[in-house]
């Protein structure tokens, strides 16, 4: 993830609530790309459900942000390319905690790359249906795509 010139602040590294946007960024980005949840889908329809099947990831479903947290290890600024990782350490009938890692280049002077972890972080989102608010179930769709990100050590 690049990191831009606006995610400084007056020390000359990224912004603590920065992270917050590059946790929501990765678990979107997957929620998006292998779990068919569609962002638009809220603002087109107004939330009308898109079909009446109850199971199915494209009904009325929404993710809340819960909770979330972040621990700090080392500084990253701009330029800096982060990369970042995913897991799942939970995930329960309507919630799911996700781990993040967020890794930033060690600058050592070589042509060679290592990697620092900077932040580590938690963010939990709640299953809810879009015109209630209510805790849905999550699709069994959306969960089975989940599931392949669920951290061993759980």
């Amino acid at each position: 993830m690049p990191t831009r010139w606006t995610d400084n602040d007056q020390y000359g590294h990224i912004n603590n609530a920065v992270y917050y946007h590059y946790f929501d960024s990765v678990v979107n980005r997957y929620l998006i790309e292998h779990c068919k949840l569609d962002p638009s889908a809220i603002r087109i329809n107004g939330g009308a459900p898109s079909n009446t099947d109850n199971n199915s990831s494209r009904s009325t479903r929404i993710f809340y942000v819960v909770s979330s947290n972040a621990k700090y290890h080392a500084a990253a600024s701009y330029p800096d390319v982060l990369r970042l990782g995913m897991s799942i350490a939970k995930l329960g009938r309507s919630s799911v905690t996700y781990r993040i890692g967020v890794f930033a280049p060690l600058k050592n002077g070589h042509d060679t790359v290592r990697w620092r972890c900077a932040v580590t972080g938690e963010f939990v989102h709640v299953c809810v249906d879009a015109m209630t608010g209510r805790p849905l179930q999550i699709a069994d769709d959306m969960r089975s795509a989940l599931e392949r990100v669920v951290s061993p050590d759980n």
